[in-house]
């Protein structure tokens, strides 16, 4: 999906607030780190 833009059309809305998140491991922080350096403009998760 090369140049496609992902922008909302309208400006964003706050409708509350994460109070449960769970923090990441050392490990899984990692992993994520690892997952963005080898990115190459995929959207990940």
């Amino acid at each position: 999906m090369m140049g496609s833009s992902y922008r909302s059309k309208e400006p964003l809305r706050i409708i509350g607030e994460e109070t449960e998140w769970t923090k990441l491991t050392t490990g899984e922080l990692n992993k994520w780190r690892d997952n963005l350096a080898k990115n190459k403009g995929d959207i990940i998760n």
